[in-house]
C-alpha cells in the first residue's frame, strides 16, 4: 500500500495510474466507519450483497475486477476526520485494504492525505 500526502493530491495519483495503463477507482471521504463503508459501496458500485461491514468490504474488494483485465488502482481519499476522531476505524479500513492488496497481484492501493498516513511499504511477491 502506498500513501501520499494531501499536497500530492488524488489527481496526480490518478494521472500516474492511467499513464501506467491501470483502471482507476477513487473512493472519497467518510467521517466515521459507517459513512466510510458507504463511500466504498457507492464509489465502487459494490454489489447489493455488500453488508456494510469490514468483512464484507474485504469480500467485495476480492471480487472487484476490471472488465478489460487491467491492474486496478484503488485510490482512497479518506476524510481527515476519520483518522483523527476514529483512529481505530481508520486503521481497520487500512488493514482491510492491505489484506486484499496482499492477496491480489492485480490490485494496488494508494491512500491520499489522511493526516495519519502509514509509511509506504514495498509489496512482496506471494507464491
Amino acid at each position: 500500500m502506498r500513501t501520499v500526502d494531501a499536497a500530492t493530491g488524488a489527481g496526480a495519483v490518478v494521472q500516474e495510474a492511467y499513464a501506467a495503463g491501470h483502471a482507476v477507482r477513487v473512493v472519497t471521504g467518510g467521517r466515521d466507519k459507517a459513512s466510510t463503508l458507504a463511500a466504498f459501496a457507492t464509489d465502487l458500485a459494490l454489489p447489493s450483497w455488500f453488508g456494510g461491514n469490514l468483512d464484507a468490504l474485504v469480500d467485495a474488494l476480492r471480487a472487484l475486477a476490471d472488465a478489460q483485465g487491467r491492474v486496478l488502482e484503488l485510490v482512497w481519499v479518506p476524510a481527515a476526520t476519520l483518522a483523527r476522531e476514529h483512529p481505530r476505524a481508520y486503521a481497520a479500513v487500512l488493514d482491510a485494504l492491505a489484506t486484499v492488496e496482499g492477496e491480489r497481484t492485480d490490485l494496488q492501493v494508494t491512500v491520499v492525505g489522511s493526516g495519519r498516513a502509514r509509511p509506504t511499504t514495498a509489496r512482496t511477491a506471494t507464491s
